[in-house]
């Protein structure tokens, strides 16, 4: 994975130096579907605590794309994903479920852009990092799950004027 991100940021500065940068980062909301999660929770929760079929986690994230010609941006995106849910089991302690994901993705994007626009539309993979942790009401312990593999993502992305000045 470094020697890839090596070889990648060495072919970017090889590149016209006059090219365009486009920085962004930020922090959301995101609802999610997660049936076998649904699942899972709704089998230890206790009536009128399930889980909803839509849930929400916090996001946080960064990313830098870098303009390869007026029509093409190549770029690195880093995105946080964090979800918790806990519940009472009355005088026998809380239930507590809680995940952090990371997902590094290299992107690539099809770009059309005018005077105080600019959109993209593209996508790309990356290895995805996910880690549970999960307290029992019975247990002063927490057990983690980790687990690992690739993902895709696909992405819009639009960049509008706020003012002739900035």
């Amino acid at each position: 994975m470094k020697n890839i991100l090596a070889s990648i940021i060495f072919l970017i500065s090889l590149i016209n130096l006059s090219a365009q940068f486009d920085i962004t980062g930020g922090m959301g909301i995101s609802f999610q579907s997660t049936p076998s999660l649904k699942d899972y929770i709704d089998n230890l929760a206790p009536a009128g605590e399930e889980l909803a079929q839509y849930s929400s986690a916090v996001t946080f994230f960064g990313e830098i794309d870098y303009s390869m010609s007026p029509t093409f941006d190549l770029g690195l995106e880093y995105e946080n994903k964090l979800f918790s849910y806990n519940t009472s089991f009355g005088g026998l302690g809380s239930y507590d479920l809680s995940y952090t994901s990371h997902s590094p993705s290299l992107l690539a994007f099809y770009v059309v852009q005018g005077a105080g626009y600019k959109f993209k539309f593209g996508g790309g993979v990356g290895y995805r990092f996910i880690s549970v942790d999960e307290e029992l009401p019975t247990s002063n312990s927490v057990v983690n799950y980790s687990a690992n593999g690739f993902g895709v993502v696909l992405k819009t992305i639009a960049h509008t004027l706020l003012g002739g000045d900035f």
